[in-house]
């Protein structure tokens, strides 16, 4: 299995920015991270599992959306 940061980082920015048209520091402190991390996140990196939990209830999708089977 893939996990797919790109599509992550993608569908958190359009959400954040074209959805719901908040700074970072606000949904950070919606979603309960820093704004540091979710700034980092926002430019491709990993998340540890809590933070990717989080990240996926604000987001309401499946925490399986972002991992990929490789073939």
């Amino acid at each position: 299995m893939v996990y797919d940061s790109a599509l992550f980082s993608k569908t958190i920015k359009l959400k954040r920015l074209i959805e719901l048209e908040i700074p970072i520091r606000k949904a950070a402190t919606v979603i309960c991270i820093s704004s540091s991390t979710l700034c980092r996140i926002e430019n491709g990196q990993i998340p540890d599992l809590l933070t990717y939990a989080k990240l996926c209830k604000w987001l309401k999708k499946d925490m399986n959306v972002f991992i990929k089977n490789r073939k």
